[in-house]
Parts: structure tokens; C-alpha cells; sequence
């Protein structure tokens, strides 16, 4: 997603402070020992998309890793709202952020502050609709690891793995497991279309659960619904599609992988999936949604 302005205004535990302003302490262990998860939610005519989606994956993932949850309930709307008092917007992504807080030296060591919960807004600049290339990167996500099902702000194997791409004159990284399966791209779920079915890879996949993918699942009729199998490079090389799908994405259709090529947006479940998407956020947020900050909620 293309970066057009940060809004100079950080929500801190339900405090609104200047951009200037340090939030995180140098002994919070979400900065010292990276024990940290975020969401990244898409905000389209100034209201969060599937909100409570993301909740529920960032609740899970505090009491997963053990950070005690606010003492208020949280609540994405009201964050956008505080923000935007100082200064309006109206499409973008809001990320959230929380870390443990304070603590000592040690990796068991106990927080003796509250946890950090922290919102950024960040508008986001116009931008086309166009299928995507993918280089199979040389960087394996580990299936057995706990954080490959979390949303931790551990991202160094993805960054990385992007930047290979960018080397490859592609537009994306897809990541395979240690044993070959196919996992994610660097910061998007991945189905495919193989011409009867759409297929996600199953659980056991390294991938993180995503909340668009799931929101997905719920909308399509149930001659659509989304099968969950292990999926293996030979599922790439015969398949009619293949597709990424995240918060701000929405669905990307993926023009190539390697010197295979695709025609993915070509197929009628394309025009499918975006629509019963693109419903929904009507329904949620009211038309004109993203005016070209989401070109996939576009008309098709």
C-alpha cells in the first residue's frame, strides 16, 4: 500500500499525544525482547473494516504470550475517534500495538507496569488495481514455531524475504514451510483456484490465521467455500488462479510465479470473492468506499 501521510497524533492507553511525544519506554520488553502483536486495520470513510475480527486475534495473541488485557475493553472505533479529533481522516489503516510494558532483565521476568496500547493512524495515497509477480523466496517459515500463527511484530524472515523479491524484479515474496508447503506471501494469506474449488492452506502451515480470509469464508455461498489442504508447488503449477488476501489488500490477483504464468483475474471467482467483499464494507461504511485508496472495493 502506497504511504501517503501519518497523522501526527499516537493514542497511548486512551491518551492522545503529539507525534514528538516517546511512547514506549527503553525497558518495555515489546522493545527489548520484541514481545509484542499488532493488527493493521483498514479504515474506509473513517470507520474501522471487520473490527471485532481483529480484536478477538489480538486478545488471543496476549493471553497466548502473556500480557495481561486492558482494564477497559478495547475499541478500535473510539481509538479513531480520539485521533481524529485532533486531526480528521478518513481512508487508511489503523495499526494497534501492544506490548507486556516495563520489566526488568530476564526472560522471565515479571512487567511491573501496565501493558503499552498503542494506535497509529496513517492515511493512504490512491492507488491502481493490478495483479501481483511472486518469487518463491529462499527464506522457510518454521510450522512448529508458536509465532507463525501470531500477529507478533517479528518480522525480520518477511522483511528479508521481501527485499530478496525486490532483488527477483518481483512484487512480493511467497514462503514456503520448511518442508515445501506453500504458507503465505510476506504479509498476506494465499488461496487458489484450481479450477472446481478455492483452496487456503491447512492449519499446520506456518501461516497466520487472517481475519479477511475468514471474513471471506463467511460471505461466499457455500458452493465457494474455501477447502483447507496442505498445497505444494505442483498445486501452484496446475493451478487457475492464485490469489492473496489481507486487511488493506483486499484480494490481489497473481499474474505470475516465477516464469509461471496466471490469469487470475480472469476467472469468474475473482468477480465473486470481491463482491460479497466489497458488500460487506458498503454495508459497514456506506459507499464511495476507499475513492481509490482501496481500488478492490472499486465497482468491477
Amino acid at each position: 500500500m502506497n504511504t501517503n501521510y501519518t497523522h501526527d497524533w499516537t493514542w497511548v492507553n486512551g491518551v492522545v499525544l503529539q507525534g514528538q511525544q516517546p511512547v514506549v519506554h527503553a525497558d518495555d520488553q515489546g522493545f527489548t525482547l520484541g514481545m509484542s502483536l499488532f493488527e493493521t486495520i483498514a479504515v474506509v470513510n473513517g470507520k474501522p473494516v471487520n473490527p471485532d475480527a481483529h480484536l478477538l486475534r489480538l486478545l488471543a495473541g496476549m493471553q497466548k504470550i502473556g500480557i495481561r488485557p486492558p482494564a477497559e475493553q478495547l475499541d478500535p472505533a473510539q481509538i479513531l475517534m480520539d485521533l481524529f479529533e485532533k486531526e480528521p481522516g478518513l481512508h487508511g489503516a489503523l495499526r494497534m500495538t501492544v506490548t507486556p510494558g516495563r520489566a526488568s532483565r530476564g526472560l522471565l521476568a515479571e512487567p511491573f507496569g501496565e501493558p503499552a496500547i498503542i494506535g497509529r493512524f496513517q492515511e493512504l495515497a490512491p492507488q491502481p488495481l493490478h495483479a501481483v509477480e511472486l518469487h518463491i523466496s529462499a527464506i522457510r517459515k518454521n510450522p512448529d514455531s508458536p509465532g507463525s500463527y501470531l500477529k507478533t511484530t517479528h518480522y525480520l524472515d518477511h522483511i528479508l524475504a521481501f527485499r530478496e523479491a525486490k532483488e527477483h524484479g518481483a512484487d512480493d515474496a511467497l514462503l514456503l514451510t520448511t518442508d515445501g508447503r506453500v504458507s503465505c506471501s510476506t504479509t498476506s494469506n494465499v488461496i487458489i483456484w484450481d479450477g472446481h474449488r478455492l483452496i487456503q492452506p491447512d492449519s499446520f502451515a506456518g501461516a497466520l490465521p487472517g481475519t479477511t480470509l475468514a471474513l471471506l469464508q463467511s460471505l461466499l455461498p457455500a458452493k465457494r467455500k474455501i477447502a483447507a489442504a496442505p498445497l505444494t508447488r505442483l498445486d501452484l503449477d496446475v493451478a487457475k488462479g492464485v490469489y492473496l488476501i489481507n486487511s488493506l489488500r483486499g484480494i490481489q490477483p497473481v499474474n505470475a510465479i516465477g516464469d509461471r504464468k496466471y490469469y487470475s483475474e480472469l476467472n469468474g471467482v475473482y468477480s465473486e470473492m470481491t463482491k460479497v467483499l466489497r458488500s460487506y464494507v458498503i454495508a459497514e461504511c456506506g459507499e464511495h468506499i476507499g475513492e481509490g485508496v482501496y481500488p478492490w472495493l472499486g465497482e468491477s
